[in-house]
């Protein structure tokens, strides 16, 4: 079921993949959409210290700048969501960078799916930071859109990075309204030097779909380690796919070292929306 939708409207990114992705998406489902945009602090002095109008008063022209900042990365969602006969609720908000990751965090994790845009951190790294640490910490599925995709959000031809672990299982649960409407759900296994369990195999996994009436193929791919991405996202342009799904490693060192470059390239690279699960 995918009813709650939560889209978060980078302030220094460009925001209008993000909010068309998130409104259609929202459309297609018949989905409630929660809209939120932070205006970032530049400064850590209180509103009111020790009872100084004069350090209230340095502050609040900040503060204020900061929340109209959020406030017009939402208007243009609000209007077309409005076009679109969405329920919408916008939600500006004046953070300082790490409460503004425990505040979104905290509103994802009461959401069934939450859209961002693709992290780059050559253009904002205060939106990058934050897309990376709501896929890590709100525990559940984000919706990662490259800031340069211009074309309307197709669910009809779907890939599935499967390798057979539980970051993978977890994604490919996660993807599952998503897949509803498929016309092909591709099972992409990049072959490289770790084994996948004959129970959790990309033939079992195809045995799986087909019993649930999706449409499959599978896509076995040979691959060194360095080359996994271009590998998935050469394949995902021959087949025309428009949305890829796939694990997010991070954070346990050990499994960071062998498969966390993989996710973190992926963020870096993606040149179609991606679901990924952590």
């Amino acid at each position: 079921m995918l009813s709650h939708i939560l889209a978060v409207i980078p302030t220094e990114l460009p925001s209008g993949a993000v909010g068309t992705s998130s409104v259609s998406l929202a459309a297609a489902f018949n989905a409630t959409l929660d809209v939120a945009a932070v205006g970032f602090e530049q400064t850590r002095m209180p509103l009111i210290a020790g009872g100084s109008v004069a350090m209230a008063s340095a502050y609040e022209p900040k503060y204020q700048n900061a929340l109209d900042r959020a406030t017009a990365a939402l208007s243009w969602v609000e209007s077309t969501a409005a076009r679109s006969n969405v329920a919408c609720r916008c939600r500006p908000f004046c953070l300082q960078l790490e409460s503004a990751a425990g505040t979104l965090c905290a509103l994802a994790r009461l959401h069934d799916l939450t859209v961002l845009a693709q992290p780059d951190d050559n253009l904002s790294a205060a939106d990058s930071f934050l897309a990376r640490k709501i896929l890590f910490d709100s525990g559940g599925p984000v919706l990662f859109i490259p800031p340069k995709f211009e074309e309307r959000l197709s669910m009809k031809r779907v890939g599935i990075c499967w390798d057979g672990s539980r970051l993978a299982a977890r994604a490919l649960h996660d993807a599952m309204p998503l897949l509803s409407t498929a016309e092909m759900v591709g099972i992409i296994n990049v072959e490289v030097d770790n084994a996948i369990s004959t129970e959790a195999s990309p033939s079992r996994l195809f045995q799986y779909l087909t019993e649930m009436k999706l449409p499959c193929q599978e896509f076995n791919l040979a691959s060194d380690r360095s080359r996994i991405v271009p590998t998935i996202l050469s394949l995902a342009s021959d087949e025309s796919i428009g949305l890829l799904v796939m694990g997010a490693y991070g954070h346990a060192p050990i499994i960071e070292s062998v498969f966390g470059g993989v996710t973190f390239n992926m963020l870096r690279r993606m040149s179609i929306p991606t679901l990924m699960s952590h």
